[in-house]
């Protein structure tokens, strides 16, 4: 996902931009997790020096957190937004998972999702948990849509939702990393996901 302007700004140290910065350590960090990567390699990278990193930005562990942050304030608003907040069902939530392949397909950045590579990793922390309660929100918000506008059978909401929920982390993790096709794994999801209608509002929706 291309990175957006970082809400951690306040207490902008003066001589650099710090969205720059957290754009730049971002890319370290998603490529290799947080334990894998040193200061020495954030000093290469965000082009700051050692004492810079420690005193203005928290070490590693403040640049890193400012990093997630920034993206999990990014995903919130692009890729889940338009599902909790749309007007659609089943629709949105096929769009939603076209949003999330786009994203994997892109090679503007490492494999998979900076997020859920790090709860993978084990250093994702409390932004990890805010994405994930946001994604499911997402889920949710659309499969409840989906009861009143495409006949969704609300008894299968719950499972339906997890089912949804855990291919789209799977597909988050992976990415297009050992020769998985982002687009390959979204289409069959949403293929799945169209069937979900009734056949009277799959020949309506027509």
């Amino acid at each position: 996902m291309v990175q957006k302007k970082s809400n951690a700004a306040r207490g902008r140290p003066s001589g650099y931009d710090l969205d720059e910065v957290v754009g730049r350590a971002t890319a370290v960090f998603w490529a290799q997790g947080s334990d894998a990567t040193s200061v020495d390699e954030l000093e290469r990278a965000t082009h700051l020096n050692r004492s810079t990193i420690y005193t203005a930005l928290g070490g590693k562990a403040g640049l890193f957190d400012r990093c997630v942050r920034a993206y999990v304030d990014s995903a919130e608003n692009d890729l889940l937004a338009p599902a909790i907040t749309g007007t659609s069902g089943v629709d949105d939530l096929v769009a939603l998972v076209s949003r999330v392949a786009d994203m994997l397909d892109s090679t503007q950045h490492p494999p998979g999702c900076f997020a859920i590579r790090s709860l993978v990793r084990g250093d994702g922390g409390e932004q990890v948990d805010r994405y994930r309660e946001a994604l499911r929100r997402a889920i949710t918000a659309t499969l409840r849509r989906a009861v009143d506008l495409d006949d969704l059978d609300p008894a299968l909401g719950s499972s339906r939702a997890a089912l949804v929920e855990a291919a789209l982390l799977g597909m988050l993790a992976v990415g297009r990393s050992g020769g998985h096709d982002p687009r390959l794994l979204a289409g069959g999801l949403m293929e799945q996901i169209r069937h979900w209608r009734p056949p009277s509002s799959i020949d309506s929706a027509r």
